[in-house]
């Protein structure tokens, strides 16, 4: 009992201490593009001005660096924050930093104009493109693998039955 009491103390001072010191800082999305937990030097999104969203301490100063220039705005109680750039109009590498309280995140946002090609999708934001090319016609594949899948499952389907057959008498 007396060694278990200081493994159980290191666990659970383990554990507390990480979760005071967890990142509350976050960014989820640029734009309608879903970033969320994945971090990157460099993001690409087409199209101007994305809105910058994510998470930060609750009631806390968020500022948003855009090229030198600072912005400021503040998470809400639930700890959400927006922020809605105007100087990324133009094609371009951006370095931004957001940062609140001692935590940063850093990375540098190209801007690029959406292709006429790309496929456009509505959603509760508006309207975002993404960087896939649409081709003119699909390719004709698959039927030669349900062929296959089709053919190695009744081949597997009589092995089966024969050796059943075969050893039963055994």
């Amino acid at each position: 009992m007396k060694q278990i009491l200081p493994i159980l103390a290191g666990f659970f001072l383990f554990f507390v201490v990480q979760q005071v010191h967890a990142a509350t800082l976050t960014l989820d999305k640029i734009g309608v593009s879903d970033v969320a937990g994945r971090t990157f030097s460099t993001w690409t999104y087409y199209g101007p001005n994305p809105l910058l969203t994510g998470n930060a301490s609750p009631s806390s100063t968020v500022t948003v660096t855009i090229q030198g220039a600072a912005a400021t705005t503040t998470s809400a109680t639930t700890g959400a924050w927006s922020y809605q750039p105007t100087t990324m109009t133009a094609d371009g590498a951006y370095p931004i930093t957001i940062a609140s309280g001692t935590e940063s995140i850093q990375f540098t946002l190209n801007i690029a104009a959406a292709s006429t090609d790309a496929a456009t999708t509505t959603s509760k934001g508006g309207v975002a493109t993404s960087s896939v090319d649409l081709p003119d016609s699909l390719p004709q594949t698959g039927s030669a693998d349900l062929f296959l899948y089709l053919g190695g499952g009744a081949l597997m389907l009589l092995a089966g039955i024969s050796s059943r057959a075969l050893f039963k008498d055994r």
